[in-house]
């Protein structure tokens, strides 16, 4: 093929090219036009390699390797701005993501709360199924916190200071969450044990707080945290389930292949899991313990509660990104 038969049939590519470019020069944001520059990039750089190859002359290959340089330049650069992919990725992408995965939310829901009621419930009738799952050592920090005792005043002395007392916390519901989500490798039977023991727990800690101890002073230490302390925990074990899917449910991909498949999704999830279970220790480390009037606090955790819900729901609803169900 002779240089300007080869230039005639690549004229219109590399003009194509050089039109996206130029509209990428001058835009910081999206460039429609500039969607197939992958693909035309490939093709230039076989131009370029060919042309070379056949010594098209000076003139044709430098003109095919200045749109080569100016690809890969704008191929191969940043130009997210990572503040902005922060906020786009918790205040839309992350309620998306949550709202494609309903089936293991409510999952997870039902193997917490169902076993957080029944032994709540039992303890109105026999407290030793609960006394038996919380051991003595528990019941009398219980005591401790929410008895007829210090309360507020004597947790935080225990611990030194507020900020020793959510260095606890963080590194507690860290813990939980970790291997909540790490189950999940066990084909998601760790991570139910886990959601199930928590709900055991927790509901036998109320049911003797509410027959030994005060409730009103539970209620109080926990309406602010409690909301985003447990979505950490249901977003960790969201993460894990879909971990453990993916082993025991491949598809038509290898057991491989559809783990690393279902990771991408698991560590946005987890993602969500860390801010939330960040958030719950401030509070839980700074806040529960002021004492200000109990209004104040149920007014502050409700609120908190309203808004979490509303985000989950509604954020990222009318963007524009489809919402196909997860697998």
């Amino acid at each position: 093929m002779k240089p300007t038969a080869f230039a005639q049939r690549g004229e219109s590519r590399w003009k194509e090219v050089e039109q996206a470019l130029a509209e990428l020069d001058k835009s910081r944001g999206p460039v429609p036009s500039a969607s197939r520059l992958p693909t035309l990039f490939r093709q230039v750089c076989g131009d370029l390699s060919l042309a070379q190859y056949r010594m098209y002359g000076l003139a044709l290959c430098d003109r095919i390797n200045q749109l080569v340089i100016r690809g890969y330049r704008h191929l191969h650069r940043d130009r997210s701005n990572l503040l902005e992919g922060l906020w786009r990725g918790i205040w839309r992408d992350f309620p998306i993501m949550v709202r494609q995965e309903w089936r293991l939310f409510w999952l997870i829901n039902l193997f917490f709360w169902g076993p957080f009621w029944g032994i709540y419930i039992s303890s109105y009738h026999d407290m030793r199924w609960t006394a038996s799952l919380l051991g003595p050592e528990i019941m009398e920090s219980l005591q401790r916190g929410y008895g007829e005792g210090e309360g507020f005043a004597g947790v935080r002395d225990n611990f030194g200071s507020n900020f020793q007392m959510f260095a606890f916390y963080i590194a507690n519901n860290v813990g939980i969450d970790f291997r909540t989500f790490a189950g999940g490798v066990l084909g998601g039977v760790g991570t139910l044990f886990f959601v199930v023991f928590n709900g055991l727990v927790l509901g036998a800690s109320a049911g003797y707080i509410q027959q030994e101890a005060d409730m009103e002073k539970f209620r109080e230490w926990t309406s602010g945290h409690s909301c985003p302390e447990y979505l950490g925990m249901l977003f960790a074990a969201m993460a894990g389930m879909r971990l453990g899917l993916a082993l025991i449910r491949p598809g038509r991909l290898s057991r491989g292949r559809a783990l690393a498949v279902a990771a991408k999704r698991a560590v946005r999830l987890l993602y969500g899991a860390a801010l939330l279970t960040l958030f719950a220790a401030v509070i839980e480390g700074f806040w529960s313990p002021l004492q200000i009037p109990v209004q104040i606090k149920y007014t502050f955790g409700l609120t908190l509660t309203g808004l979490l819900l509303a985000w989950l729901l509604l954020a990222g609803r009318g963007s524009g990104r489809e919402e196909p169900r997860a697998a």
